[in-house]
């Protein structure tokens, strides 16, 4: 049995695994289970909220990554070690065996070995998932018409623990029922076969069955462990929590902000997508250390910082405005939290995304003026970077969906007008004005997304006054960032305020803008006590862009404090 297993796994570690390839294996099989779902449930009118509620939910993803994550951890150093000995005995030099340690191998051909270790996982993981269509129909067929209802484990903190060592515990219409039951035994007896094939250890096989178990009930059972822990946090008493207390706290009506209640049949849905979005998150960066930590490194250098900052900062001037109109709108639950977690991660990996195309449009100005970026250091190649942008694209668009349709849009808007900004045909970033009023138009649906996360479907005076002000000052302000290209945009014959004024008039003409910029906050926002700070701060701002000490790439760094100590002045003066 072991040998035709070898060759079984043989077959599906030789096949080729894209990106590509794997999403549209994997959402196959994905929406292969809603399918078979909706069939066998008999689930009649389902509305659209109701689908996206099922679509959204990261519950397969985290399950996915967790198998193969605890899989390499308990397979990778024995693997590796039984891979590199096979090959050695097949090494001959001068008539005698080499026997190469492993571990005094060069970084480079380690790391190369790791990954096609985790790849080869990766594979057999993703064939394993096939089961996850088969749930469905078994219980279909076992439990035929009587009402019936996979669903997740509610309970206090000691059913849970009985349920843990009961495999589950009893059958009930509504919870864990078959199906769910004969696929876990099915992935723990494939799982426990693979680690020994691996690893040829007993002690790993069964290190590796209690895991396995522990993984699928923990993802079955994590709705309770939320409440337990919420509760925990709270400094409420966890021990008296009963399922009762599991179902009001994540089955009751969602309302947040200014979002109307959802539907009592999806609440769920998207209460617990608010956690999952955070854990598949985690993940997937756990699986990408575990794959290449210099690359982790090198994206996570890459988010540039003062830009993100001002990002997020949009994003909290947005739902400061939402208050100032509507101030019985704020809710301070843990939903609420998750809500606006949320919304940043999706501001996050939307900048990203836009990023990366910039980056791969930008590379022969990047190679003169921004040697440290990805590309350039060849550290990633340009597919491999362009399939980080994807996944960017679809964790900003799960998180932005997970909260509103509203801010999906917005969020989707973005990335449109990122591609148009920095992609031919259009490429409007070649043209000085064009591209500042394209940037500050993208920035704005920041502001908005947090504007509208709180004013909701209430309906009020939009803040033109604001908005146009906040797009004005960031048109005109925007091109300082080209002042460190702008001997590579001169090459490039790429036209910008930098390179046609040059620097000296440049920084002249930023400093003035941005000095007026603080003086007309004061009459925007009608607030007179800011006159004299706005004085003070604008001239300070307007000395740090023209002090030729402050080096083109720190500009925007100290710029942004002070902006940081006006706002902090706007807010408790």
């Amino acid at each position: 049995m072991l040998k035709l297993f070898g060759k079984v796994i043989y077959f599906i570690e030789n096949q080729t695994l894209t990106f590509s390839g794997w999403m549209i294996s994997f959402f196959t099989l994905l929406g292969l289970n809603l399918f078979f779902q909706f069939i066998t449930y008999n689930f009649k009118n389902i509305s659209v909220e109701y689908f996206i509620g099922e679509i959204i939910q990261a519950y397969y993803f985290i399950l996915y990554l967790a198998v193969v994550i605890f899989l390499y951890l308990i397979t990778s150093q024995k693997s590796n070690v039984k891979s590199r000995m096979l090959n050695i005995r097949k090494c001959k030099i001068e008539n005698y065996t080499s026997k190469v340690d492993y571990f005094k191998q060069p970084k480079d051909s380690q790391d190369k070995n790791k990954n096609i270790e985790l790849l080869n996982i990766l594979k057999f993981v993703l064939w394993g998932f096939w089961s996850i269509i088969f749930w469905p129909i078994i219980d279909k067929l076992i439990l035929g018409d009587k009402f019936h209802l996979s669903f997740y484990l509610y309970d206090s903190v000691e059913g849970i623990f009985n349920n843990l060592i009961t495999f589950f515990g009893p059958i009930v219409p509504v919870g864990i029922l078959y199906g769910t039951r004969i696929e876990t035994l099915f992935i723990i007896l494939i799982t426990g076969l693979y680690v020994y094939y691996k690893t040829e250890s007993f002690l790993r096989v069964l290190f590796s069955v209690v895991g396995i178990y522990t993984i699928f009930y923990i993802s079955v059972a994590l709705p309770s462990i939320l409440m337990f822990m919420v509760t925990m946090f709270n400094g409420g008493d966890v021990m008296g929590i009963t399922n009762l207390d599991v179902v009001k706290f994540f089955n009751t009506p969602l309302q947040y902000f200014g979002t109307g209640e959802r539907e009592f049949m999806v609440t769920f849905f998207y209460k617990i997508s608010l956690f999952y979005n955070l854990i598949f998150i985690s993940l997937l960066i756990w699986l990408q250390f575990l794959w290449n930590k210099q690359k982790l490194n090198i994206l996570i250098k890459n988010i540039r910082l003062p830009q993100m900052i001002f990002n997020w900062g949009l994003l909290g001037v947005g739902i400061l405005v939402g208050l100032f109109y509507i101030p019985e709108n704020l809710t301070k639950d843990i939903f609420s939290w998750l809500v606006v977690i949320n919304l940043s991660l999706s501001i996050l990996f939307i900048w990203l995304f836009s990023v990366i195309i910039n980056d791969i449009e930008d590379y022969n100005i990047d190679s003169i003026s921004n040697k440290n970026r990805p590309l350039i250091q060849r550290i990633i190649s340009n597919k491999e970077y362009l399939n980080y942008g994807y996944i960017f694209l679809f964790l900003a668009e799960l998180c932005s969906l997970t909260i509103s349709g509203k801010i999906f849009i917005l969020i989707n808007l973005y990335a449109l007008i990122t591609i148009i900004y920095s992609k031919y045909p259009f490429k409007l970033k070649r043209i000085p004005l064009v591209a500042g009023i394209i940037s500050s138009t993208a920035s704005l649906l920041f502001f908005l997304s947090g504007y509208f996360l709180i004013i909701g479907d209430d309906s009020i005076n939009f803040p033109w006054g604001i908005i146009l002000f906040l797009f004005g000052s960031y048109a005109l302000i925007l091109p300082i960032k080209d002042l460190k290209d702008i001997n590579s945009d001169k090459q490039n014959n790429i036209l910008t305020v930098a390179n046609l004024l040059g620097e000296k008039l440049a920084r002249i003409y930023f400093g003035v803008v941005i000095f007026l910029i603080f003086i007309l906050t004061v009459f925007i926002f009608n607030f007179k006590e800011l006159f004299i700070p706005a004085i003070i701060l604008g001239s300070i701002a307007y000395w740090i862009v023209n002090n030729k000490k402050n080096s083109r790439n720190i500009l925007l760094y100290k710029i942004l404090g002070v902006v940081i100590i006006y706002l902090l002045l706007i807010i408790f003066m």
